[in-house]
């Protein structure tokens, strides 16, 4: 080569495997972005999840009393009783998608104070079929929340029975119309 420099045919070569190696590289970007930010959303709704389910087991375990009941209008939903008298109803919010899910308090001698587990979170909830309610497995047109109980009896109480919950969360990734799905479902069984 020497003095003279490289040929043009020399330089289209070198351009062109310089294009290959830049777009395998762009392409491995591409695909670690996207299974970081799947990755990501998988950890947000299982944190999500964990948070409802400890919420909803602080109130399962002492309760004296589990029930499938209508709460608010809401049919097939949760609704725990503590000695003291004090009533937790977990349910979907009371909108046809029945996107949100709402946690009911009830002190006696009180008004019910409602309380959105997902309020704040880019978090909704799915539709989703679960567990026991009509004891074939079947959660009717419940939308993302399905609770059940173990037994066949509708109301179980004094029993050390437990609750089985059943809900599909739904993420939408920022800024654009994709979504990252995830269903849990747990049994919470009460201490009495």
């Amino acid at each position: 080569m020497g003095n003279r420099g490289f040929t043009l045919v020399e330089l289209l070569v070198a351009l062109a495997v310089g294009t290959i190696i830049l777009l395998a590289m762009s392409g491995v970007y591409v695909f670690t972005t996207r299974a970081a930010i799947d990755n990501n959303s998988q950890a947000y709704l299982q944190r999500q999840a964990a948070l409802i389910i400890e919420e909803m087991a602080r109130q399962i375990r002492p309760a004296t009393q589990l029930a499938i009941a209508v709460c608010s209008g809401v049919a097939n939903s949760l609704q725990v009783t503590e000695a003291d008298g004090t009533v937790y109803c977990y349910r979907r919010d009371s909108a046809a998608s029945g996107t949100g899910l709402i946690k009911n308090t009830t002190l006696p001698g009180q008004p019910t104070d409602s309380w959105d587990l997902l309020s704040g979170a880019p978090v909704t909830l799915t539709t989703v079929n679960g567990p026991t309610v009509d004891g074939a497995g079947n959660c009717g047109t419940t939308a993302g929340f399905c609770p059940g109980l173990t037994g066949s009896a509708p109301v179980i109480s004094n029993g050390g029975k437990s609750a089985t919950v059943t809900f599909r969360l739904r993420y939408r990734f920022p800024e654009t119309q994709q979504f990252q799905q995830m269903t849990f479902t747990t049994d919470i069984s009460r201490r009495n």
